[in-house]
């Protein structure tokens, strides 16, 4: 795992507008925050499409949850949603924007945010790679204190530690050659910890969680990319060659 030190005032301060204008999804949901373009290949969607359905009584946290939209979604098909972030600006914008009956945003650190009950979902998507190492391990520990038994994580990261990952690296360099000192292939500069799908397991299972299911992208020559790709899913492929190839990975995972 790599990491660089963090910023000093971005875990103190949040994001503010400007991060969000300067990130595609960001500034989609500025323009138009009911927008569903984006959520068609939301992460979250595609956790809940392929890595299981939320119970519709569940109570459930979106942990970093920026502008709020992804909050409002899964209020639409769980019982409760808390959605916090440390931006007091996504909130303000995710109470303006996004209301139903069943869902709450609060600005908070997940450090010493005491919710009034047990979560029986997390979902932290985007978050851990913004975190030292150590950040992060000590974040999956609270997390799993968060969950009701039986409670489950949804968590995403990008995986750069992989010969997938590194040649998405080199592809998005090639496309963005002023991208500066960035970690991995999405380009953000504010990423300070970088995965392989092996050391992210192991992070997980520091904080007592195990991976139950898993949703991956891959990346290989384009030719053989989609035969390849067919192959990795398939039970046949090694479990090495499915690691080398990933570059992104949702989990599904449990105490």
């Amino acid at each position: 795992m790599a990491t660089r030190p963090a910023p000093p005032t971005r875990a103190a301060e949040g994001e503010g507008r400007e991060y969000f204008a300067d990130r595609k999804m960001g500034r989609d949901l500025l323009a138009d925050p009911h927008g569903e373009r984006w959520w068609r290949e939301s992460k979250y969607k595609l956790a809940l499409a392929r890595l299981g359905p939320l119970r519709a009584n569940a109570r459930v946290l979106d942990l970093g949850c920026g502008l709020g939209a992804t909050a409002f979604r899964l209020a639409a098909v769980a019982g409760d949603v808390t959605g916090i972030d440390l931006s007091e600006f996504a909130i303000d914008f995710a109470r303006e924007h996004y209301r139903r009956d069943n869902l709450r945003f609060e600005v908070a650190d997940v450090r010493d945010y005491e919710p009034p009950h047990p979560f029986d979902a997390v979902f932290c998507m985007d978050v851990i790679e913004h975190l030292a190492i150590d950040d992060g391990r000590a974040l999956v520990s609270r997390i799993a204190s968060l969950l009701a038994p039986g409670g489950v994580l949804f968590a995403h990261v990008p995986v750069a530690e992989s010969a997938g990952g590194r040649a998405k690296l080199a592809s998005y360099r090639r496309k963005h050659p002023d991208a500066g000192a960035i970690l991995d292939h999405t380009g953000d500069a504010t990423h300070l910890a970088t995965f392989s799908v092996a050391s992210f397991e192991a992070l997980l299972a520091h904080g007592g969680l195990r991976v139950e299911r898993a949703w991956r992208k891959t990346h290989a020559w384009r030719p053989v990319r989609g035969l390849y790709g067919a192959f990795l899913r398939t039970p046949l492929a090694p479990a090495a060659w499915r690691d080398e190839a990933t570059y992104s990975i949702v989990v599904r995972a449990r105490g």
